[in-house]
């Protein structure tokens, strides 16, 4: 198993918002993809407009392979007009 970490940064004021919206379908929208277990979106504590996604996978490449899905290309709807500039990703091997 995989688990992703996206650190994203979120437009200023926009964060009750964002995590309203992942709460209630985009958390959802990436648990409906083939090869995900998990999907939860936290907001920042020292940094209050830099939230993490927090995704189980069965693997990379069940993450790689959802990326053209339709409940991925949802999600992406759904989030993607309250990401800002930057951000990263990074995957850990969960044991």
């Amino acid at each position: 198993m995989v688990l992703e970490i996206a650190q994203l940064e979120i437009k200023p004021g926009q964060m009750s918002a964002f995590l309203a919206v992942m709460n209630a379908e985009g958390n959802a929208c990436l648990a409906a993809c083939k090869g995900c277990i998990s999907a939860r979106t936290l907001g920042g504590v020292e940094h209050p407009d830099r939230a993490a996604i927090l995704v189980e996978w069965e693997s990379l490449a069940a993450h790689e392979a959802a990326r053209d899905s339709e409940p991925f290309q949802r999600f992406h709807a759904l989030a993607g007009p309250f990401f800002g500039a930057g951000g990263n990703v990074q995957h850990f091997h969960l044991r």
